[in-house]
Formats: C-alpha cells, structure tokens, sequence
C-alpha cells in the first residue's frame, strides 16, 4: 500500500508509526507511555536550569504540558500508534508519549486535530462526517489504546473556535459548550446526547461588536462566562437545558487589547482578562518589547480592575485553550509568569522562535530555549494541555 506524507500542526494528525510489541511501557515509573526525550535533539538539553527529576507516582498533580509539531509519518497499514511530543515547563524538558494506538475514528483521513480544552483532552474533528471527538492520550489505564469521546454529530461540518467543559467528562452533569468560528454563536450537549442544543443570542450584530471572542467556565460560580468583540461579558446558566437563563451581561473590560483576548480562570475561580498588543513601528513578529494587558474580573460584582501583577500564579496561552496555576502547586515553575507564542507564528513557517515567558511585573520577555529546535517547525497556534500523567 502506498505511505501517506502529513506533517503535524493545528490541523493535522499526530506522528504515527506501526506499533511494535513489547514497546517498553512496564518499566516505567510514572504514566507508562510518557518517556524522558534524552540526547536525541539538541533542543532537549538546551535548558536554562539544571533539570530536575520527575515525579514518583504520588504524584498526582496534573501537568501543563505543551504539544509540539512532529516529524513526518507514514501510514502504511490499518494497526498504527501515534508517537507524541511535549514540553514540560516544570522539568523544562521535552517528553515523549510513545506508541498510543489510534482509534478509526482518529486515523481517518478526514480526521483533524483542531486543539485542546481541560480535563487533558484534544479536540479532533472529522470533515466529512461532521464529528467531534474528544480524545484522552493520557489515560491511566496500561491498555495504549487512545480513549475518545464522540460528540453529537453537527448539520454541517464544524467550525470550531473553542470547546469549554464544565465538568470532568466522567461527570453524568458535564455540558460541553461549543463556540463557533465563524458566527461566534454557542452550542452546547451533555456527554451522551444525540443531539446539539443551541443558545439564541439576538444582539449578535452583523457588525461583529456582539460576536464572542473567548469563553470561560466557572467552577465558582458555575456558570459560563463569554467575552464579547465589543468587551461586554456574558453569564450563562445551562446547567438546565430546559431553562436556559443569562445571568447577567455588563461592559466589564475597560481597556480593549489589540489581539489574542481572552478570558482565564484563576486558582482561586476568578477571571483575568488578557490580550496582546502588537509591537509599534515594526513588522518583526511579536517577542522582544511585547506586553500584555490584563484586567482582574469580578463576575459577581461587576467590576473589573488592571492587574500589574498575577503573583502566585502562572498562566498558559494556547490557541483555543487557556489556564491558570497556583505557584503553591508547582513551585518548579516562576510566578509572575505567562507563557506565550507569537499571535502570527501561524503565518511564519520559518521563525527564530515560538514559544516565550512574560514577566507580568517587569514585562520582561525570555525565550524558552529548550523549543528553539521546534521553531522552524512551529506552523501553529501552541495547544497547551492540562493532564494528569501518573498512575
């Protein structure tokens, strides 16, 4: 059978190989398919701190861990097994998830990866048959199978810009809310439903100002937050399909960004406001002398306040996924922290980097030097997951 060449990026397959028996997944000390990625590219020992060892199984934090681009890969018969490449910023290492087998729905050639949202889970969507999977490379089972949950299928092949659960997808509760990418409108199910149900939003404007840019889920208070072109925040209430409700809709951001705006929770169930501005007076691609605006929201209360400084916490920007973490957690990683990517790095096949570190205090901009072997392979937005790696 002839091979067939994709390369990996936002919109496209995992690197994938025949899968070997054995495949060396007992010995391991922690999940049995991630592996330390040691003296194979010079991008995994190009580090700026000495790298400490991984986790034991007690470990049962979950880890923000990026996706990188892959080498090319051939599919060359119906028994393949997809091999995974992430950056670690808690061991500012690169790790391999080796030898996952690929179930039909994933290796279909209609299949794409379009992202990540929580829980650890990519969003896969299939063109032709108008599915969205949601997929779980990091499951704590031995068995290399990758698990995959089957949304209902859409009228029309779907465009999404962002995926959001309330819940864990264990969860008989959990709702999925889907935005779309080009009307910015909401669909939402529960795990196991045949169907998708619409919210109805009349002052979406042809104009744009009304459309959503980014959603975020409270665990707080349990409603879904949507940040509108136009800076207004939405509440919605759609714990009860039968009753969906608005809670409330104000013009919280007092000072619209440029680019990539989004909404992000913090530790604590609160939200944070974020965008970019783009550089001045210049067409090099946004890194050195970047700076993010950032406003501190209070949902409950209505306000909003700048923030000069995120203390405790780190936060990761992906393309559609976005999250906060508790320095008191990860103590291995900086606080005062964002970590980021060129808004344009889509456009730029070939760059010098993709990935940087924010000092939000500062404003302070470092490379991470550990990806600089990636760059010329960086042909997307970054997808950040949020996993749990551990047995």
């Amino acid at each position: 059978m002839a091979s067939s060449f994709v390369r990996l990026g936002l919109f496209s397959k995992p690197a994938a190989m025949r899968l070997k028996s054995g495949g060396g997944l007992s010995s391991l000390k922690y999940s049995p398919f991630l592996r330390n990625f040691t003296n194979s590219s010079a991008a995994a020992t190009t580090t700026t701190q000495p790298l400490p060892s991984l986790r034991s199984p007690s470990d049962a934090r979950p880890w923000p861990l990026l996706m990188l681009p892959s080498t090319d890969y051939y599919l060359d018969d119906s028994i393949t097994a997809a091999n995974f490449s992430f950056y670690s910023p808690i061991h500012n290492q690169i790790l391999h998830l080796w030898n996952r087998v690929l179930p039909e729905e994933i290796t279909d050639p209609f299949t794409y990866c379009a992202g990540s949202t929580s829980n650890g889970l990519l969003v896969y969507i299939n063109s032709r048959k108008y599915e969205i999977y949601l997929a779980n490379l990091f499951s704590q089972s031995s068995n290399p199978t990758v698990e995959i949950i089957k949304l209902p299928a859409m009228t029309s092949e779907p465009r999404v810009h962002k995926i959001v659960l309330s819940s864990s997808p264990d969860d008989e509760n959990c709702i999925v809310l889907v935005v779309d990418s080009f009307t910015k409108s909401l669909s939402f199910c529960k795990i196991g439903d045949k169907t998708w149900n619409q919210i109805i939003q009349p002052d979406i404007t042809k104009s744009g100002m009304g459309k959503l840019v980014d959603v975020m889920y409270s665990n707080k208070d349990e409603l879904f937050h949507c940040l509108r072109f136009d800076g207004g925040v939405e509440s919605w209430d759609i714990r009860n399909p039968s009753n969906i409700t608005k809670m409330s809709q104000a013009q919280f951001i007092s000072e619209l960004g440029q680019i990539n705006q989004r909404l992000v929770e913090t530790p604590t169930g609160g939200g944070i406001y974020i965008s970019n501005s783009w550089r001045k007076g210049t067409e090099d691609i946004l890194y050195e002398g970047s700076k993010f605006y950032l406003q501190g929201i209070d949902f409950q209360r209505g306000i909003c306040q700048k923030v000069e400084s995120i203390g405790n916490q780190a936060m990761f920007l992906g393309c559609n996924y976005s999250f906060s973490v508790s320095i008191d957690d990860f103590p291995e990683l900086k606080p005062d922290t964002v970590y980021f990517s060129d808004p344009m790095v889509y456009q730029r096949i070939h760059c010098s980097q993709f990935m940087w570190k924010y000092n939000v205090k500062d404003e302070s901009v470092d490379p991470i030097a550990a990806l600089s072997d990636y760059s010329h392979k960086a042909a997307t937005q970054p997808i950040w997951v949020f996993a749990n790696l551990c047995k």
